[in-house]
């Protein structure tokens, strides 16, 4: 069963094709299964993209520099630019290290 789950994007750009976007925590990890819809509201309306992949990691330097060049957000494409943004988002970690989930996402 396809499951639909909004979505809160602070800077809703994306490319065609595979994109991710990094999600503070474990809860998307928990939430979302491969082949269940996210519903975004952009610039456009809304538009529903199909999960693709989860990855879930201890911290954001875990992140392979592949999948970051995949990040919807040209600003968060590298470990300091992502860390930067979600501590805007979130505000910053006691210990300076954050639990992520990497949500993959086609984009038509």
């Amino acid at each position: 069963m396809t499951n639909r789950h909004k979505m809160t994007f602070v800077n809703p750009t994306f490319h065609p094709g595979l994109n991710i976007t990094v999600r503070h925590g474990d809860k998307w990890a928990r939430l979302a299964r491969i082949g269940d819809l996210i519903e975004i509201d952009g610039p456009e309306g809304v538009i529903s993209a199909p999960v693709a992949g989860l990855l879930h990691c201890a911290e954001i330097a875990d992140i392979p520099d592949g999948i970051m060049a995949l990040e919807h957000d040209t600003d968060a494409r590298n470990h300091t630019g992502l860390r930067r943004i979600l501590d805007d988002i979130y505000g910053p970690t006691d210990s300076g290290l954050r639990e992520v989930t990497v949500v993959f996402l086609t984009i038509e």
